[in-house]
């Protein structure tokens, strides 16, 4: 018979390392120009702006997924112990 369910340890290992992949992306520090009024360089701090929120998001994301992950091989380690016992008692 196929051993079946979930390796725990092995399922944390990998979301561990999901999670700890967003840890050296870092947010980018603010450019300060002192007079332009030339357009690429106006929208520049904008898009820097919009760059940093994402980086943030995305960490936010991964924290939260891998988090929503674990969960998930916790539900899955415990509905497969219940099943077992009802098998096991002739339910």
């Amino acid at each position: 018979m196929t051993v079946t369910g979930v390796n725990y340890s092995e399922w944390t290992g990998i979301t561990s390392k999901v999670s700890a992949s967003t840890e050296g992306i870092s947010q980018m520090k603010p450019l300060q120009f002192s007079r332009t009024d030339l357009s690429p360089f106006v929208t520049f701090s904008d898009f820097l702006d919009r760059f940093n929120h994402s980086i943030g998001e995305l960490k936010s994301f991964t924290v939260s997924d891998v988090s929503q992950m674990n969960l998930v091989a916790q539900n899955k380690l415990s509905d497969d112990a219940n099943e077992a016992s009802a098998i096991r008692s002739g339910g």
